[in-house]
């Protein structure tokens, strides 16, 4: 398996170069303006381009805030109450779960990952916390749910194999906490391990997890510290500026948030945006995140290299972008799936008579 990362931190970042055994760190300040600036295609990254028009129907229309994962033979699109499904021609297959309390429904879409070698997705629920849904897009059927162990919400949770899951139950402000379990809901690796009740208002920011040759690491919610989810050993530690969570930035406002997401990785190297917001009073005991700035990274593992990507030609599009604004093409790059990018864009961006229609996908197998 491939590294991916899922790293954010203040002003600097500690990327693993490694292998899992003999870790060897490297620190780049993200803080510092001076790094080399490029100009890259994405021809020496990305083996083919397909664009995918996405169906657009009454019953198929997704919302602007969605995920897209593609699988084998189709595409799943989801949000925070549903989850559909598309052929790589862009046509509606149908929806494999939709808003609402049914066993089969949705209420709050926490967490959504794939067992790509068996062809199944699995999710779990904010509002049903005692299992995870299960759905085979073989045979478009249902599975029995899976039992959650430790019998408390999970915040995250990652598929191993067909029958081994990696769960982090929702720990709220405590340090976070994860096991392994199988698919009949019993702990394995471990001995029926204790949890104590999450502390604090629940905290939307997405939990870090990434894998290194069937190793697994994670970096709790509000945390500034990696640990391997197998010895639950600190691993890293992530340096950051004054504020040290959102919190401490909310009572802060002049602070600035920095962010640093993956893009995508090939074999040797990762794509990543250092998204810097300055967080405001909008009002009395309101506060707002305003972007300040973009950035696009490449770092190269064997060299230990990082430059920064000023320029970029995107040659599905023909297109160019220059530093003044691939923030607009950062803001469309997932990659859900390792071996797989999607760029998404709004359908109106590329034909101004289509503002009502779904957004056009190119999809890139990573070399």
């Amino acid at each position: 398996m491939r590294l991916k990362h899922y790293i954010s931190g203040l002003f600097a970042v500690c990327l693993l170069a490694c292998a899992p055994r003999g870790q060897e760190f490297v620190a780049i300040d993200l803080s510092k303006d001076k790094f080399e600036a490029v100009t890259l295609t994405l021809e020496p990254y990305v083996k083919q381009w397909i664009r995918v028009d996405l169906e657009t129907t009454s019953e198929a229309l997704i919302t602007p805030y969605h995920s897209i994962y593609p699988c084998r033979h189709s595409i799943v699109v989801y949000n925070y109450n549903r989850i559909m499904e598309f052929d790589y021609t862009g046509k509606y297959l149908g929806e494999i779960a939709g808003p609402g309390e049914g066993p089969d429904e949705i209420g709050s879409l926490i967490d959504c990952q794939f067992d790509t070698d068996n062809n199944r997705l699995y999710w779990i629920d904010r509002l049903k916390p005692d299992h995870i849904r299960a759905y085979d897009l073989n045979t478009h059927t249902h599975l029995p749910p899976v039992p959650i162990a430790a019998r408390r919400m999970l915040y995250a949770f990652r598929v191993i194999d067909r029958s081994t899951l990696l769960c982090f139950p929702y720990m709220g402000s405590r340090p976070q906490r994860c096991y392994f379990q199988d698919m009949e809901g019993r702990f394995i690796r471990q001995e029926n391990p204790s949890f104590e009740d999450p502390e604090g208002p629940f905290v939307a920011t997405p939990l870090k997890v990434f894998a290194h040759e069937n190793e697994w690491f994670y970096q709790g919610i509000l945390e500034d510290t990696v640990y391997s989810a197998t010895t639950r050993e600190p691993l890293m530690s992530l340096a950051k500026g004054k504020s040290a969570t959102p919190q401490e930035a909310m009572l802060s406002p002049e602070n600035k948030l920095n962010f640093l997401n993956p893009l995508f990785y090939t074999t040797d190297t990762y794509w990543l945006a250092h998204n810097l917001y300055e967080v405001r009073p909008v009002q009395e005991n309101s506060f707002e995140m305003f972007p300040v700035r973009q950035r696009c990274f490449r770092y190269h593992l064997k060299e230990k290299q990082m430059v920064e990507v000023t320029g970029l030609y995107f040659e599905p599009l023909d297109k160019t972008y220059t530093a003044a604004d691939i923030g607009e093409w950062i803001s469309k790059v997932s990659a859900l799936n390792p071996a797989k990018v999607v760029v998404n864009y709004p359908a109106d961006e590329l034909s101004p008579e289509a503002s009502d229609e779904n957004p056009i996908l190119f999809i890139g197998d990573l070399k």
